[in-house]
């Protein structure tokens, strides 16, 4: 298998350390020890809130950002603006050697120590991440927003224990940091812990400042989350309140009342933002996608060109992509095409843009423009993993099997090397790169090399350091589906951990016990899988989350 590896894929100095091991370095010694990882887990999933996607779809961040900074200076000194200024431009790794420079002249900067930080965190360093932090708290032990973004990374890494002993800390230093409250509350949520994050936000609502609108925003989205839409209305209405010009809170009320069937109210929340903030993205997606939910493609088109025009024409990308799309979903196949070809024009270094026109001329089957719009569009951004992974699959498409492997090899190479600080930005997170992995792995899944599959899956998961819900789910799938099945249930358990509200890990689990014959283990597993899927139907609306790039999906 290394041998394999070590021919198609000759930049991965450690991935024969990877794949030599028939087993990962995760595996349980036993079959005991996987049973016991599977059926202690079943258990805390029965009482968790009925929604908590929702919430991370109204918001792009994980976290809440600290309301401020402790460092009461009139304006950045000149060194720090130049590090903030090279980070902006794209160039992270000498934008942390500058941060790092400027830390050992001045220690006590508070908002150096918060951006090195992140600039770890987002290259999926968390180690140095957390060291950093550690540092800081050195020379600035009673920063509770150094406190928070501390507590904050170890939420984002699934270390709850330690980010609840974070933020307490955090609130020990400063009881009025209302981001603390806030985010601290969504993880709470986020575990299924709702009485806490109410109590939390609850207790947060009380102190005023910058960070108090989205504290409303965060606390409503909850209370709508589990049904309670009343109270969510009644809190985002305090929220504006607070802060009449936040389009945040008019586009949640706007969502909030869409699901409500008050149609009218939550277009004229949507109108709200869009006055407010004209830039506002989100408000206009969710405008325009209420327009199409609603049947009338017509007003959703001429919401997305009114988002794209007020930025001089050019507007986000992602109303572009939602123009198009409505395109396609008219069977206006041309005027999509159209979409693409003058969006690529405004956003010329976008890799999403060319997949997905390359995709639309895949479905017409123009095989051959397809082939080109790709091309095109690697030869702008050479790190995009999900640029390549769709290339190659259009030659797995059409049987090209050996230029399939070529593609997918170079995708992964390129995708390997963008993980270096500078390049990150362009290849998208590791969830991007480990996606291209599977979709090779699944290529020679059906060519029947198993070796070269589980080799592939195996490198996949050591990208997401095993944390990958979805990735474990179709492992365990590709176990059982060779016989191996007890380790296929520990990948599927192993899913189900990480990922409990997915309805297709319970299912298919529920198929592995009945291959094992236990039969009630299994009929437990489905019927858990169709209560999940009912309360996604009535939970899950497009608004919430008008448009994610392919690699959040």
């Amino acid at each position: 298998m290394a041998a394999f590896l070590s021919v198609v894929l000759p930049a991965f100095s450690s991935l024969s350390q990877i794949v030599e091991s028939k087993r990962p370095t995760f595996y349980p010694s036993s079959r005991r020890s996987i049973r016991s990882t599977c059926f202690t887990s079943i258990e805390p999933y029965k009482h968790r809130a009925s929604s908590q996607n929702s919430l991370a779809q109204h918001s792009n961040s994980a976290s809440d950002p600290p309301q401020s900074f402790p460092d009461k200076r009139p304006e950045d000194p000149p060194d720090y603006s130049r590090a903030m200024a090279v980070e902006a431009s794209g160039n992270t790794s000498l934008a942390i050697s500058l941060y790092q420079r400027f830390l050992e002249r001045d220690p006590e900067y508070g908002k150096a120590w918060v951006r090195l930080s992140s600039l770890f965190a987002k290259l999926g360093q968390a180690d140095e991440a957390r060291q950093v932090l550690r540092d800081a708290l050195i020379h600035l032990p009673q920063n509770a927003i150094i406190w928070q973004r501390w507590a904050d990374l170890e939420k984002s890494l699934g270390n709850n224990l330690e980010a609840r002993r974070l933020f307490r800390r955090a609130l020990q230093v400063d009881k009025t940091l209302v981001s603390v409250y806030s985010s601290w509350g969504k993880m709470e949520f986020g575990l299924g812990d709702v009485a806490s994050a109410r109590k939390l936000l609850s207790t947060g609502a009380q102190y005023r400042s910058a960070s108090s609108a989205r504290l409303f925003y965060t606390w409503g989205i909850i209370e709508d989350s589990v049904g309670r839409a009343e109270s969510a209305r009644v809190i985002f209405s305090k929220g504006i309140g607070v802060e009449p010009t936040n389009p945040f809170l008019h586009q949640a009320l706007g969502v909030l009342e869409f699901k409500e069937g008050n149609i009218s109210s939550a277009r004229e929340s949507f109108r709200k933002a869009t006055t407010l903030k004209p830039t506002h993205t989100i408000s206009w997606l969710s405008w325009g996608q209420l327009e199409e939910l609603q049947g009338n493609p017509s007003n959703a088109r001429n919401i997305y060109k009114q988002g794209i025009e007020v930025r001089d024409g050019q507007g986000a990308v992602q109303l572009w992509q939602a123009w198009a799309r409505l395109e396609e979903k008219q069977d206006n196949w041309k005027d999509a095409l159209d979409v693409y070809d003058d969006a690529t024009k405004q956003w010329p270094r976008d890799p999403v843009l060319y997949t997905n026109w390359g995709k639309l001329l895949l479905e017409q089957k123009e095989i051959v423009k397809a082939r080109m719009v790709y091309r095109r569009g690697m030869a702008l951004d050479t790190f995009c993993a999900y640029l390549w992974q769709s290339a190659a699959i259009l030659e797995q498409e059409q049987l090209a099997y050996e230029d399939a492997r070529r593609l997918f090899a170079e995708g992964a190479k390129r995708a390997a090397g963008a993980r270096a600080p500078s390049r990150f930005s362009n290849a998208g997170p590791p969830s991007a790169f480990a996606a291209l992995l599977y979709a090779w792995a699944s290529m020679e899944w059906k060519l029947k090399d198993e070796e070269k599959a589980r080799g592939l899956f195996t490198y996949a998961l050591d990208v997401v350091k095993g944390r990958s819900g979805w990735l474990l789910r179709k492992y365990g799938k590709f176990e059982m589906e060779t016989g191996n099945y007890d380790l296929a249930r520990y990948y599927l358990c192993q899913s189900i951990n990480l990922d409990p509200k997915c309805a297709f890990g319970w299912r298919d689990w529920g198929e592995l016990e009945m291959e094992f014959g236990n039969k009630k283990r299994a009929e437990k597993c489905f019927r858990h899988a169709v209560k999940l899927e009912s309360k996604r139907n009535v939970f899950e609306k497009n608004l919430e989350r008008p448009l994610a790039r392919p690699w959040q999906n």
